[in-house]
Order: structure tokens, then sequence, then C-alpha cells
């Protein structure tokens, strides 16, 4: 059969070579055309699909099948796998002891983080006696002046809401009334308490870095003896959903890495047949319709479930999902014929 979008392309540069140009940039123009639809048609993937390229009948399609819930349990720490409970196709229930890791090497390492975790804490506590000691001299000394200046104050205001003037004693003679705590004393004492206080602020300054240092190590020790008790913890590792075992990455004995994976459970309901289609089958598709499933365990009916644009090389394709109606007899990366419906014979022009 003949190529429609080479056979049009053709057509246009046979048009332009009969044509008579008058200038140097029309004919210019006429070449930057051709090519212009010549590079959007071999560009594009779908561009040889057409109503008349598409035989009567339904569109066959090859599917995959992948896993929408699927989890790889690996590693969390290097060592040796020291047991190995599971198979692949093995059925398991969330819980379900997978793999457990010898943790002879992170028991040591447990041990020398909670000393280390020790002698920070105790290190710790001796640097803050050491700052109490330090500055409990300014401090009783703030609080005395503090004491000190307010019971003058009060005095102070007691005094200057009596009446004020001259006094006569028995003998006849006039007396001045004279405060006890006169402005220059609540002045001296003023000046003291903010000499005590910027001593204090000096010293809290000086004590800054030791505790600063001796803060830090202790919440890298504690820090590093919390990572140390989880990595133990995740020696042991179950399934996290029911599932089946689809994969089995690592033998009894082997030394692994962090990160590394060891076992794969994937959620069967969850399976689904994913096929790639072009823009002239995807019109035809509608979200619920049936689809005619074949994969290596037999026929099943399937649905239509979502339709998601591609990308990068499939950028003009489209990703068909469909749901099968019993999931669990398949397997993931099965390869399952998809029968979609019907494209029917338009004369439409190149996609």
């Amino acid at each position: 059969m003949e190529h429609h979008g080479m056979h049009y392309t053709g057509e246009v540069l046979t048009r332009l070579v009969r044509r008579r140009w008058r200038h140097p940039l029309e004919i210019a123009g006429a070449v930057g055309l051709a090519l212009t639809v010549f590079g959007l048609t071999a560009f594009h993937p779908s561009a040889t699909i057409h109503a008349d390229d598409t035989p009567p009948g339904p569109v066959q399609a090859q599917g995959v099948v992948r896993s929408g819930v699927t989890k790889g349990i690996g590693a969390a720490f290097p060592g040796a796998l020291l047991e190995l409970s599971v198979q692949p196709g093995q059925q398991v229930r969330k819980g379900e002891l997978l793999f457990s890791m010898d943790t002879s090497v992170l028991e040591a390492q447990l041990a020398a983080a909670a000393e280390l975790q020790k002698v920070a804490w105790m290190n710790l506590q001796q640097a803050r006696a050491n700052r109490s000691a330090d500055l409990s001299g300014w401090v009783q000394q703030e609080q005395a002046l503090v004491s000190e200046l307010g019971r003058a104050r009060r005095e102070a205001h007691s005094w200057s809401q009596e009446p004020r003037g001259l006094t006569y004693g028995p003998d006849g003679a006039v007396y001045m009334e004279v405060a006890p705590f006169d402005d220059a004393r609540l002045a001296e004492l003023e000046a003291q308490l903010h000499a005590v206080r910027q001593q204090l602020a000096a010293v809290k300054q000086s004590w800054a870095p030791t505790m600063q240092q001796a803060e830090a190590e202790h919440h890298r020790a504690a820090l590093e003896l919390k990572q140390t008790r989880s990595l133990l913890a995740a020696a042991i590792r179950r399934s996290p959903i029911d599932g089946v075992v689809t994969g089995v990455y690592a033998h009894q004995g082997a030394y692994l890495q962090p990160g590394q994976t060891i076992v794969r459970v994937d959620d069967p309901s969850s399976y689904r047949v994913v096929a790639l289609v072009n823009r002239k089958v995807r019109e035809q598709l509608r979200q619920g319709s049936p689809v005619p499933l074949e994969a290596p365990s037999g026929k099943l009916a399937g649905t239509l479930e979502r339709i998601e644009s591609g990308w990068d090389e499939h950028l003009f394709e489209y990703f068909v999902w469909v749901k099968p109606a019993d999931p669990t007899v398949l397997k993931p990366d099965d390869a399952v014929r998809v029968t979609l419906p019907a494209v029917p014979l338009t004369a439409s022009a190149s996609l």
C-alpha cells in the first residue's frame, strides 16, 4: 500500500516544480514549505495510520501486565542475608516474615553508640553544673539589688504621697522634712544593678561556646543511637501488604548493600494490562468499554479503565489501561493480546 504521507509530499513537490517561479525568494519559500510538510509527516509516529490503512474489524494490540501496587523490600544496612523465608509465587499476608539480616556487626555498633551517648550526656550535665556555679554569685548579687531597689522605690513613692513642708518642734524650732531615700540613692542602686547585669551577661556569653559544643555532641550521639536502633529493628523485614511474591533477588548468605531490593511483593488485584495505541485508535475508545483479553492463562474479559497520553518517544501515542475481570490469573510482565473496538472507515487526512 502506498504511504499516504509520502504521496502527499510528492504531490506537493510535483506541483511546485511545474509552476513557473518569478523570484528566487518564492522558490526558497516553496522548497521550505515542501520540506516542512515532509518533516512533520515523517516525524509524527502516527502519521502512517489512516482510516484507509486500518483493516475493518477490531484492532489487535499487544499489551503487558503491570502492577498498580508493588512493593520492593530491600536491605536497610550492609550485611549478610541471614534467612530468606519466601520464594517467587508464594502468597503472603501483611506482616508475614520475608527475610532477616545478620545483626552481629550492627549490635556492636549499637553498644558503642550507647556508650558514646552516655559519655556525651555526662559531659553536658557537668558543663551545665560548672556554668551554674560560675553564674551563681552574680545571680545572687542581681537578686539582692533588685530587692533593695524595689524597696527603695516603694518607700520613695509612699513618701511622695505625704504632705511636705515645715514642722515645728517642742522648743518652737522649725525642721525641714527629708525623704529617707532621695533621688541620688535610687540612681546609685540602678547603676549598681545595671553593672551586675552586664557582668552576668558577659559570664553567660563566655560559657556559650562550651555549652553549644556539649549540646551538639550530645545531640549527635543521641541521633546516632536512635538511627542504629532503627537499623537494628529493620533487620527483620515483613510484607507491607497482602499479596504474592513476584521476585526474589538474593540468596541466603549473600552480602547485601543498603537499598538493594531483596523481595518484591505485588497486590494481584491491582494488575492491569497496558497497551500503546495511536491517536486514530484512541479516538474510538471510551472509558468503561468492554475489552477482550487473551493472556497466557487463557481468554478473559476486561474493561477499559483509563487512557493516558504518552511522553518522550511516545509523545503522540497513548497508553490504554485495561482492568481484567480476574486480575489474579495474570502475572507481571505477561504479554497479553488486547482486542480494541473497531475503527470505522472514514476519509480522514493525515494524523
